[in-house]
């Protein structure tokens, strides 16, 4: 099924972008090496996921998927970090 095709009918549409969303996501204990980078002040490693890292909006996506199973393409789709709402029974 396409996104386009759930949104036939629709008449109302919001938007969220959660940008920060991946800042909410623990990374495996045995990946944080793998996020090390150093400053002047010394060595880091991220605990949470980073924006930048190359998988990031993937996991991202398919966590949101699960949170959201029960209304995904009934009354929600989710692409990258953003999560469109739709309904198609007017409001009035």
């Amino acid at each position: 099924m396409e996104i386009f095709d759930c949104f036939a009918g629709a008449q109302w549409f919001t938007t969220l972008d959660l940008t920060q969303g991946y800042w909410q996501i623990v990374m495996d204990p045995d990946s944080i090496k793998y996020t090390s980078f150093i400053t002047p002040f010394g060595q880091y490693e991220f605990k949470v996921m980073p924006f930048g890292l190359k998988q990031a909006s993937g996991w991202f996506q398919l966590l949101m998927n699960d949170v959201l199973k029960p209304v995904i393409t009934k009354t929600a789709m989710v692409y990258l970090n953003d999560i469109i709402i739709f309904t198609k029974e007017s409001l009035q």
